[in-house]
């Protein structure tokens, strides 16, 4: 398994996934190649659910603007469209996902929050939006079908087009978060919350949330263009 994503299968048959690398948790190859060995692996090994967390202080902050641009635009598409794959496999998921964000969550690491089942983020002063636009990146399809899911629409043009940044307990008002639980109980909250949702009626549960889910699955099938000629970090 990458070092980057760490995986571990619990007794009761919960897939563990923390991604790690030791900084921001940039979303490039090798973060994408960790999570996408991580999912394959709860598949062969019939997982009941997914929790899916980062690194304390950092769920994610989206993709990798110091590598991503320096790419020719042949191997730029294809990261692209892993990225969009991997949201896909999220996103229908035939296993819940419930996702646990123990930092700082924004552009692509909050995208990466909108296809859990359930979201829940650690009690203190992190960060969460959709900064995409404030990054000179136009919003792709895709990613405004998924923010619709959750995001209130009298919030649609503050969230999505503004780009506004949300501390933790604004994040669970504007959409981002389902919860806020104290950093000491985060674990077992997000554990107690896929079990809870495995326990669920499968496959009505998985057919159900598709249905729920079908516009933005088929954005998803036609990938996330995104032009990061004139993106900068922020």
């Amino acid at each position: 398994m990458s070092a980057i994503v760490h995986y571990t299968l619990t007794e009761d048959g919960l897939a563990l996934l923390r991604m790690d690398d030791g900084k921001v948790n940039a979303i490039n190859e090798a973060l994408l190649e960790g999570l996408e060995r991580a999912l394959a692996r709860a598949e062969a090994e019939q997982a009941r659910a997914l929790v899916l967390q980062g690194r304390p202080g950092c769920f994610s902050a989206g993709l990798d603007l110091k590598r991503l641009p320096q790419l020719q635009p042949g191997p730029l598409h294809e990261v692209l469209g892993r990225f969009a794959r991997l949201l896909g496999t999220l996103l229908a998921s035939p296993r819940p996902v419930v996702m646990l964000s123990t930092g700082h969550a924004l552009a692509g690491g909050a995208v990466l929050l909108l296809c859990a089942d359930r979201r829940l983020g650690v009690d203190l002063d992190y960060q969460y939006g959709l900064r995409e636009v404030p990054m000179g990146i136009p919003m792709p399809e895709a990613v405004l079908e998924l923010a619709r899911l959750w995001i209130p629409p009298p919030l649609w043009m503050e969230a999505i087009i503004h780009g506004a940044t949300y501390l933790t307990p604004q994040a669970v008002r504007a959409g981002l978060l389902d919860a806020v639980v104290p950093p000491e109980e985060a674990e077992a909250a997000a554990h107690q919350a896929a079990r809870e949702l495995a326990a669920l009626p499968n496959p009505a549960y998985v057919e159900s949330k598709r249905r729920l889910r079908a516009p933005a699955l088929q954005a998803l099938g036609r990938g996330v263009p995104v032009d990061l000629s004139r993106a900068r970090r922020l």
